[in-house]
């Protein structure tokens, strides 16, 4: 954990509804972020985790609810509220046919806190070329880009979708130092949505998990045992697993698993509880419902 130098929340999010497409809605998405804290996102493809990161970066106009980004609305002071927020793309946003360099000073003028110097610095860091055009940098590249600039900007918060997916193994490494560098002064934190989830294992303090639109929780990490147990045994002790208890498993002769909630019904059987990792827990949530997996 890392020392909080504020009360009010970085990051506040209070979005009843938003129509994202005729048949997708985001609901009941509510929670807020202390300065210098990470937050992993998770859910599967498809869940909303890109849409709530558009809106996060006011791309999207929001239709009830409200977002402040260091006090600041997105509805009503949305200029300031965004000059907050930086951001880590998948898709790389920024003009395809400029520089480098040309890209910082262009787009430099929309962050009142934006240093060239500082940017040059930081693109010699991750060995960005700085005469060679967005569109030539490499998947990787664009990345330390992007990083490269909101660090410039001295941005309060940093957004960020599939970040680590174009890395190689080395940077990723040292992308995620970046991060934990980032915010450990208490001023700054980090939303982090991947599906590369071993990293929020380590580096993540809340997790949100958002689930067909809708915030299925919002966590500190070391509530997640409270809320959740990881436990295995034989096929029939797995199959006595209470219904009110039980929300998805996974049978098999060699091994046999289900994740459960950790209060209701008790349970009569000894079965053994596993260490809960981020990629199980979103494994078995995604599956809920569903006919036991074998």
């Amino acid at each position: 954990m890392y020392l909080n130098y504020e009360t009010k929340p970085l990051l506040q999010v209070s979005i009843p509804t938003k129509r994202i497409k005729d048949d997708f809605y985001l609901k009941n998405i509510e929670f807020q972020v202390p300065a210098g804290y990470m937050v992993g996102m998770i859910g599967k493809n498809g869940a909303g985790k890109t849409s709530l990161i558009r809106l996060l970066l006011g791309a999207y106009y929001l239709d009830s609810g409200n977002i402040w980004v260091d006090g600041y609305s997105m509805l009503n002071q949305a200029k300031i509220a965004k000059s907050k927020v930086g951001f880590v793309l998948d898709e790389n946003p920024f003009p395809p046919s400029l520089t480098v360099q040309e890209c910082g000073k262009v787009c430099g003028i929309f962050y009142e806190k934006f240093s060239m110097k500082k940017f040059t610095e930081e693109c010699v860091r991750f060995q960005l070329p700085p005469k060679r055009k967005i569109k030539k940098l490499s998947q990787g590249m664009q990345i330390k880009f992007q990083l490269a600039f909101a660090l410039a900007a001295d941005v309060r918060l940093l957004v960020m979708d599939e970040p680590t997916a174009g890395l190689d193994p080395v940077f990723r490494h040292e992308f995620m130092d970046v991060l934990c560098d980032f915010i450990e002064d208490g001023r700054h934190s980090v939303l982090l949505s991947t599906n590369v989830t071993g990293s929020l294992d380590l580096i993540a303090d809340y997790l949100l998990y958002i689930e067909n639109g809708t915030q299925g929780f919002f966590l500190e990490k070391e509530q997640l045992g409270d809320c959740y147990k990881l436990v295995t045994g034989t096929q029939n002790q797995l199959m006595c697993i209470p219904k009110d208890r039980l929300i998805a498993k996974e049978l098999s002769q060699n091994h046999s698993e289900a994740l459960i909630y950790a209060n209701g019904s008790p349970i009569l059987i000894a079965l053994q509880e596993l260490p809960l990792t981020t990629d199980k827990l979103m494994y078995y949530l995604a599956r809920r419902g569903e006919e036991d997996m074998r």
